[in-house]
């Protein structure tokens, strides 16, 4: 899972500079489906003059092949809707690309990864994990909110699961789920270098991971 960090720079209005309490993990879809508005774009807007002057800033944006960081997860945000309550000051924000030529279920499966990821580091209870409606009503995530690719209850399951094991059974029990793979022992063997993988079998993942990219 590709994390590139590409910050806000230090000092721009959207950017507030707060110490982070980490207590909450706050989840978005992004609201544009307009086809490119994939992470690699909004990672761009969110450092436009307009996201300054608005103000507003979030920490991740996600889609099916890469993750974007904005903010050192140690800041505060403006992407909850609730001023200096605890979405913007307590919580780490995320947004998962909806965008019409994306892939809606990988962006959300990566999200699950990296919730997982930022719950184990930081000991955040999946209880924790939240809908931006719970700071400010907005009717967001949208798509979460509309069982798509899968509901609410689903994901909180997948981040649960994955948040009390180890980076590689998370790796691939992700895999697994997506169809990627599907030898759980053998896969995670490779992983923790107990198994000299068979480049046969690398091709054939690596071909259904090219697949699902392409949502075919």
């Amino acid at each position: 899972m590709q994390i590139i960090q590409d910050f806000i720079q230090a000092g721009r209005r959207n950017r507030p500079g707060g110490k982070n309490g980490l207590k909450f993990i706050t989840i978005h879809n992004t609201g544009n489906a307009n086809r490119g508005a994939g992470a690699a774009a909004h990672a761009a807007y969110v450092k436009s003059a307009e996201a300054a002057d608005l103000p507003v800033s979030w920490h991740y944006t996600i889609d099916e092949g890469v993750i974007y960081q904005h903010l050192p997860d140690t800041e505060t945000a403006y992407h909850a809707g609730d001023g200096s309550g605890p979405g913007n000051t307590q919580s780490i924000g995320i947004e998962i690309c909806e965008n019409i030529d994306g892939n809606l279920l990988g962006a959300t499966n990566n999200a699950v990864m990296l919730v997982a990821q930022l719950c184990r580091k930081y000991s955040i209870p999946v209880q924790n994990v939240v809908q931006h409606n719970r700071w400010s009503g907005k009717d967001c995530p949208y798509q979460l909110r509309r069982d798509k690719p899968y509901s609410w209850a689903e994901f909180l399951v997948k981040v649960g699961g994955l948040s009390s094991t180890s980076p590689n059974e998370a790796t691939v029990i992700n895999a697994l789920a997506d169809g990627i793979i599907t030898d759980r022992a053998y896969w995670l063997g490779v992983l923790n270098g107990t198994i000299v993988a068979n480049p046969a079998y690398i091709k054939i993942a690596l071909d259904n991971a090219h697949k699902k990219i392409r949502g075919s």
